[in-house]
This record gives structure tokens, C-alpha cells and sequence, in this order.
């Protein structure tokens, strides 16, 4: 008897212990937690755009400066140049939109 109580612990333990790692595991998988590197540089220039038409233009210019870090050679990289200089005119930023205007022209000069 002693050895089917004790086997029942030990079930009944790693019973819990599964329930309890699984819970944690699906906390993790939550808005916001998936790598910006898992997006295309379309998905996050609407998510920048998104946020520009919700007035948080701060937010705006932080995707629209993802787009220019994850895919710097596209066609992509090029409108969200320009844009972040925008979003951060907007938020009354005038230096960091000085930078990304400048940045703009050094990388693009004959556009």
C-alpha cells in the first residue's frame, strides 16, 4: 500500500508541476512579446502609420526608425525615412527630425 500512496505523490506532483510550466509558458506569448524581426517591412510601416493616426507620433517614429534598422536597402526603409522625420516634427522632436531629414538626404542624394 505504502508504495501506491507514494506513486500517487509522485503523479499527483508531476501532475502540477506540468500544469504549472505550461501556464507560465503561454504568459509568455502575449501581445507586444514577438520579435520585431518576425514582421515585413510593410507590416511594420502600418503599425508606424497606425500609430501616427492615433496622435502617438513618438511611437510612430520608433517603427518607422524598425523598418530603416530591419531593412535598410528597401523601398520600405526609404518612405519610413522620411516618415520618422515627420512623426518626430509632429511630437515637436525637431532635433531627432533634423537627424532623420539628414539622414534622408545623405543616403538618398539624388532623390
Amino acid at each position: 500500500m505504502k508504495s501506491g500512496a507514494s506513486l500517487a505523490r509522485v503523479f499527483g506532483f508531476l501532475l502540477i508541476a506540468i500544469v504549472v510550466t505550461g501556464c507560465s509558458a503561454a504568459e509568455k506569448v502575449r501581445r507586444g512579446d514577438v520579435p520585431m524581426e518576425e514582421y515585413s517591412a510593410e507590416q511594420i510601416f502600418g503599425r508606424a502609420e497606425f500609430e501616427m493616426n492615433r496622435r502617438r507620433y513618438e511611437e510612430g517614429a520608433r517603427y518607422f526608425g524598425e523598418v530603416e534598422r530591419l531593412y535598410p536597402y528597401s523601398s520600405w526603409a526609404k518612405r519610413a525615412l522620411i516618415m520618422q522625420a515627420f512623426a518626430h516634427h509632429k511630437d515637436k522632436d525637431y532635433e531627432n527630425s533634423r537627424a532623420s531629414a539628414q539622414r534622408y538626404i545623405d543616403f538618398y542624394p539624388t532623390d
